[in-house]
């Protein structure tokens, strides 16, 4: 799906608009909405994703939590870049009523203690999903089970699905396992546990 530039700029212009109106209007339904990360720029910058064919659709939300929210969507058809079939879209939230002291966990990391002074709550943002970017590529490198990271655009991380025809995988303690199951499955959480201290 491929959209003409004026649309493009009309739409552009629209958030432009929303996001002025939503400095002046402190209501409800619209921090609400900031706080599933879904602001208007934010939309904007899904949408773009979208009309760059690096994917070829959003879906609904699969997972929430106090930092992110995450989408599943289909791969585009983009020659740039390895896209997989599915995809995970993890938006980290643009306010940080629920996590209020997420910049202690960037200040001493040696990658962006030059970047870090003090930064405003959406360049704090960015870096905390440059942060993972950093993280999945380190256990990716060192042979370490994790998603494949497609592209980073500011505070949206595009992934690999884990898991089948938009389902996620189930965690560990929905699973139903045998007691040797779990044993091995122990094992194996200890073992990726070493590997990433050591990374």
């Amino acid at each position: 799906m491929k959209l003409p530039n004026r649309v493009y700029n009309k739409l552009k212009r629209f958030s432009a608009t929303e996001n002025k109106r939503n400095k002046k209007i402190h209501d409800k339904v619209d921090k609400s909405t900031a706080v599933q990360a879904l602001d208007p720029r934010t939309r904007l910058m899904m949408f773009k994703l979208v009309n760059n064919e690096i994917l070829e659709s959003i879906h609904g939300c699969i997972s929430t939590g106090k930092e992110s929210v995450v989408f599943h969507g289909f791969g585009g058809k983009t020659t740039e870049m390895k896209v997989p079939s599915e995809c995970a879209i993890k938006v980290y939230k643009t306010t940080l009523n629920e996590f209020k002291n997420r910049e202690k966990y960037i200040r001493d990391e040696y990658h962006f203690k030059d970047r870090f002074r003090n930064q405003n709550p959406r360049k704090t943002i960015h870096l905390w999903a440059e942060k993972e970017l950093h993280n999945l590529t380190r256990l990716k490198k060192a042979g370490i089970p994790c998603p494949d990271v497609v592209i980073l655009k500011k505070h949206i991380l595009v992934m690999s699905f884990i898991g089948r025809n938009q389902i996620p995988a189930p965690k560990i303690r929905d699973v139903q396992l045998t007691a040797e199951q779990m044993h091995d499955a122990y094992d194996s959480v200890v073992e990726i546990m070493m590997q990433m201290f050591n990374v």
